[in-house]
């Protein structure tokens, strides 16, 4: 469901008194909180029609506000603002949402181990297990992720998990599974058959390990996968990442359900016609590769084969480090898509 707020203005909605601060993209005016107090940590920005307190974390648009501040519902919300529904349905992006049928396999997307029942029913017995360890008291994976910039919706939305430590595993095959420690990152979202995990990959959190083994690191027998690509519709803004992580961040600081964000979980990663199609369904693809000149080629290579495509350089090394150097990401995506952000729903 679609609404159009243009007309709302949030300076007279919001019960402050707002200092505008910045001219650019419509003015941004900072005010004390209405709901925490914060002084000069409430942010307006009237033209992007969205508000946020960087004390308290509230944030959203008119309706979220007034569902937070007068304690309506979402239709009660939209009657107190005299907005009018466009109730034509969005498909939903639950995890159960399906996703547009991929082209038929090629020969570079041909059954790998992973297909096997064995390697699928290990995997999610381990993704569960990684789940629960992550929402376990003092969990060292969610205190590495919320330092990190991430926030507990967002951790619980994509699954996350937690190996406290290095554990081998029978997941089929000639040789046992090595599961090592670190943050489990399964790549599932609901589109892929009787919730198929085709991918799973840990990132490592110990810098000893990190600096004997790199990073990231999968069990044997996953596919090369463009991480979340069927969440995408067709005319859907999509970011391109190296990373999940990126992705993931770029999800979290922009809601809005038009916005995708995928990784290909590495500069060569994914490079298949699977993600090609997906990807093709995108109104325009931002491909937001790490800012370093080695990487280059790789953004390239997604840039000639794509012609809706254009480099999104992050402002610091990677998104990550844009969100916890204080830069705003959502400023950041919508700032490089011009006009292209008419008909684009507002629900921060």
């Amino acid at each position: 469901m679609s609404i159009d707020q243009s007309h709302v203005d949030l300076l007279n909605l919001i019960p402050v008194q707002a200092k505008k601060v910045a001219s650019t993209g419509g003015g941004e005016y900072h005010s004390p909180c209405p709901f925490c107090g914060g002084k000069d940590r409430f942010i307006i920005q009237p033209r992007a029609g969205r508000w946020m307190c960087r004390q308290c974390d509230k944030r959203g648009d008119a309706i979220e506000f007034v569902k937070e501040y007068h304690g309506k519902d979402f239709k009660a919300a939209c009657e107190y603002l005299r907005l009018e529904l466009d109730e034509r349905p969005r498909p939903s992006r639950e995890r159960t949402r399906r996703a547009p049928a991929p082209p038929p396999i090629t020969t570079e997307q041909k059954p790998t181990q992973s297909d096997s029942e064995r390697w699928q029913e290990r995997a999610v017995a381990f993704r569960d297990y990684a789940e629960a360890q992550m929402w376990g008291k003092d969990s060292a994976g969610r205190d590495y992720l919320m330092a990190r910039g991430f926030t507990e919706d967002t951790i619980n939305w994509f699954w996350l998990g937690y190996n406290p430590k290095l554990i081998f595993d029978d997941w089929g095959g000639d040789k046992r599974v090595a599961l090592n420690k670190g943050v489990v990152i399964p790549y599932v979202w609901g589109a892929y058959p009787n919730g198929e995990l085709p991918k799973i990959r840990m990132r490592l959190t110990d810098e000893g390990d990190i600096a004997k083994r790199g990073k990231y690191i999968p069990p044997a027998g996953v596919k090369n996968v463009l991480w979340h690509s069927r969440a995408i519709l067709p005319d859907d803004i999509v970011v391109l990442c190296e990373g999940e992580f990126d992705a993931m961040l770029i999800k979290q600081e922009c809601p809005e359900p038009e916005i995708v964000a995928v990784a290909t979980g590495g500069v060569t990663g994914a490079r298949l016609t699977e993600s090609l199609f997906n990807l093709s369904l995108a109104r325009v693809v931002l491909v937001a590769f790490d800012n370093e000149p080695h990487i280059e080629q790789h953004a390239q290579w997604w840039l000639d084969r794509l012609p809706q495509a254009k480099r999104l350089y992050p402002t610091c090394k990677d998104v990550n480090d844009m969100l916890l150097n204080g830069h705003d990401i959502w400023e950041w995506v919508h700032g490089s898509l011009h006009g292209k952000l008419i008909g684009l729903s507002n629900n921060r």
